[in-house]
């Protein structure tokens, strides 16, 4: 059972308690045994945890990229609203391989190819390709993907796209994400 204690010097703890009643040679009598967890640190690390999850989705929200999480067999598990927005399609369409229906069936089998690369080796993935926008046309995407953790090893990653309009913008954006993928954080990069 969970519960509260207030503390006489002030504060509260949150324990929980588990109870057995063991049954002694003399029937007349009977020996309870209490345990009790402190939890405290536990259920604040948990709120912290939860606070994070809320901070991130909001980013995630507010990213004009798309972003994908991929697991260990380049399969998306999650894909954030973004793709909704450029696509036209929820994002249950880009779940597994779905999101290879919007790329640009001249580009797919080397897209296809590098994505499950960098996921399966943890080598970063920087590829162009054209997927269908919500309208039908399809527009210039760039494609960037990083699956290592903060030692280094092999680990759920994340990928983001960015769309552009003109090839000149996508050319002239390269330049800028180069010298900003360079700077991140090796947490985040090969």
């Amino acid at each position: 059972m969970e519960a509260s204690i207030t503390l006489a010097q002030g504060g509260c703890r949150r324990v929980v308690t588990h109870k057995c009643c063991v049954s002694l040679p003399d029937p007349q009598q009977k020996l309870l045994i209490a345990l009790i967890t402190d939890i405290t640190a536990l259920r604040e690390a948990k709120r912290l945890q939860q606070r994070s999850e809320e901070h991130f989705r909001a980013l995630v929200d507010l990213l004009p990229q798309v972003v994908r999480v991929p697991n260990a067999a380049s399969e998306v598990i999650e894909i954030g609203p973004t793709w909704t927005r450029l696509s036209g399609r929820p994002p249950e369409a880009a779940y597994g391989s779905g999101w290879e229906a919007a790329v640009q069936p001249e580009d797919l089998p080397s897209v296809r190819q590098q994505w499950r690369t960098s996921v399966a080796t943890a080598v970063p993935l920087d590829v162009d390709c054209r997927e269908r926008a919500n309208e039908g046309a399809f527009r210039w995407v760039r494609n960037w993907a990083a699956r290592r953790d903060a030692h280094g090893r092999s680990s759920d990653g994340m990928a983001c796209s960015r769309t552009f309009t003109s090839e000149k913008a996508r050319k002239k954006h390269g330049v800028k994400a180069k010298a900003a993928f360079a700077a991140l954080p090796t947490a985040f990069r090969s």
